[in-house]
């Protein structure tokens, strides 16, 4: 495994803990899962989780 995919296995990984944590404040599992595909895509855009190789 690489660096790049150890890095974004560490960021998602992350994202679910926190997604976790607000879920449980919550106690919701919409609001689990709605945190975790905002708190991804912010991983994407933002360029911190990178699903392939830069050209």
């Amino acid at each position: 495994m690489g660096a790049r995919q150890r890095l974004n296995s560490i960021h998602v990984n992350i994202a679910i803990a926190i997604s976790a944590l607000i879920g449980l404040a919550c106690q919701s599992w919409t609001v689990f899962f709605l945190s975790c595909l905002v708190l991804i895509g912010l991983g994407l855009h933002s360029g911190d989780i990178r699903p392939n190789r830069r050209r």
